[in-house]
């Protein structure tokens, strides 16, 4: 995360869009085409409706939550925008 204090937007809003912009990034590059280390394949259909639903998400705050907490205790970068990535999951879900 790159926010400076002289950033128009302000620290915080600057912040914050510095880390949607890191869980997005983490997400596209996950949720691509492509098999990963030990996948068989993926199916095309399947993964277009996964990124439909995961990519751009709006402020992702609660992954930003997640990345300042995980920054307190001094872990940072890739995994914690996995893990921030994981946190907006489960608010994917369909809702009856």
């Amino acid at each position: 995360m790159t926010a400076t204090l002289d950033d128009e937007r302000g620290p915080f809003e600057a912040r914050l869009a510095d880390a949607a912009g890191a869980v997005e990034t983490t997400l596209d590059r996950l949720l691509g085409a492509d098999p990963l280390d030990q996948e068989i394949a993926r199916p095309a259909r399947l993964i277009e409706a996964i990124r439909y639903a995961t990519l751009g998400g709006g402020k992702r705050l609660r992954p930003f939550l997640l990345i300042e907490a995980a920054a307190l205790f001094g872990v940072g970068g890739e995994g914690a925008a996995r893990g921030g990535g994981a946190r907006d999951a489960p608010w994917l879900q369909p809702r009856p």
